[in-house]
């Protein structure tokens, strides 16, 4: 399954609908065809869960993530691009009542502020940190906001962990 991740935040279209599970299937006359990212890996690398391109009202039921069988999908980028994967997770710092949200690298368990975070893991996948939650710590936006200056100014197109 090690391979599979690298398939992560690759774009892809819907082929077909033979393999994908029943609930999947059943949407197959508006899914075949649509174009998306790769966002994660499920049912232990079975499938792939992907996010559709566009908007939620474009998609069957509002709902833009799908889990696909991979011989259903035709990937047609085997690296990803900058800026397609998400950089930074989210995890929650222990000891608070209410609980904060800080942005973690992958593969750390300290925050862009300093804090130690526990990501949350999601099917082999972590839930992407989102600077506009209400609850983002905000030392790790303006962190975040400081790296995405950088990195506009070196010419990349997303702010990498250094």
């Amino acid at each position: 399954m090690n391979g599979l991740w690298s398939k992560v935040g690759c774009r892809a279209t819907i082929a077909q609908m033979r393999y994908s599970p029943e609930r999947t299937r059943d949407c197959a006359a508006w899914l075949v065809g649509r174009q998306a990212t790769v966002v994660g890996i499920v049912r232990h690398g079975a499938y792939a869960l992907i996010e559709l391109d566009g908007e939620r009202e474009e998609s069957p039921g509002g709902v833009l993530r799908w889990p696909v069988h991979w011989d259903d999908l035709e990937i047609y980028n085997s690296l990803p691009q900058p800026g397609q994967a998400d950089v930074y997770r989210l995890g929650l710092s222990k000891g608070t009542r209410r609980a904060i949200q800080h942005a973690v690298p992958a593969d750390s368990t300290v925050s862009l502020c300093g804090m130690r975070a526990r990501p949350l893991p999601l099917l082999e996948w972590s839930l992407p940190f989102v600077p506009t939650a209400a609850r983002a710590c905000s030392e790790c936006v303006l962190e975040l906001e400081q790296r995405a200056k950088l990195a506009a100014v070196s010419g990349r197109t997303s702010p990498e962990p250094r």
